[in-house]
């Protein structure tokens, strides 16, 4: 079954999702809801573009990803004691989904409302300390402790030709051979995630794999920071169709909740 067949499933999946979360469920339970929420949206999102080269289609499915993240994170106020992976930071898909799609003002909610420590036990320290670094940098690019940070994530990831770090550092210090070679990096470490996926892929990701084998949400999430801090990007690269990046003709979609 094909892309196509299968979006309708996923809309319907969507909706379902939207209903229970509107609902307002226990938030001790409903994290991964929420998660599926934004993950089927990342999808329909994929769907819009590789099919039917639905620019705006694309971004308004981005950006529903992100009023979900949105909504959840504001919930945390319900219970403030608590802590759990789909809480935490570094749970950052949504922030790559809205970013990709240059919805800066949800981006921006994303960085005020999304935890600002470490949660041991829920989280591992360098997914943290990578979500943390570009939420701070998305509040104040010339924030004086970012170069701390992206030490911290050199120090927790132990690799410093990681791209993930590199192209932290390169945001920060505006080099453009660095971030070059960092990006490649990226899309490197995509083909060996795609590797793995086409061997252990659930039968129900195989839609989200065939996504992921055209279009790198991460990556053009990354060519966006870079286009507004000024560095120079190509208009198309492995994984970042032409379509891809192309600027939506209207807003994006308001938010549902």
């Amino acid at each position: 079954m094909g892309l196509r067949e299968h979006r309708a499933g996923v809309e319907a999946y969507v909706r379902n999702d939207i209903e229970l979360v509107r609902g307002l469920p226990d938030l001790t339970r409903v994290g991964p809801v929420y998660d599926d929420l934004s993950k089927h949206c990342r999808v329909l999102a994929g769907c819009a573009l590789l099919l039917d080269a639905d620019i705006d289609g694309f971004v308004d499915w981005l950006a529903r990803s992100g009023h979900a993240r949105v909504h959840l994170l504001r919930r945390r106020a319900e219970q403030p004691a608590l802590r759990n992976p789909h809480l935490a930071a570094s749970n950052a898909d949504a922030l790559f989904d809205v970013l990709a799609a240059r919805q800066l003002p949800i981006a921006l909610q994303l960085a005020t409302l999304s935890p600002d420590t470490w949660w041991k036990g829920e989280e591992y320290e360098e997914d943290f300390l990578y979500a943390h670094f570009l939420l701070r940098h998305l509040r104040d690019p010339k924030a004086a402790d970012l170069a701390a940070m992206v030490t911290e994530l050199e120090r927790a990831t132990g690799n410093h030709e990681a791209a993930r770090p590199r192209l932290c550092r390169a945001l920060l210090e505006l080099n453009q051979g660095d971030f070059d070679e960092a990006f490649e990096s990226l899309l490197d470490e995509h083909d060996e995630v795609l590797k793995e996926g086409r061997t252990h892929v659930w039968p129900d990701g195989k839609i989200e794999l065939r996504i992921k084998e055209q279009l790198h949400i991460e990556a053009l999430a990354w060519l966006n920071l870079a286009d507004a801090a000024g560095l120079s990007t190509q208009p198309e690269y492995r994984y970042c169709p032409a379509s891809s990046r192309l600027p939506a003709s209207r807003p994006s979609a308001p938010s549902v909740f």
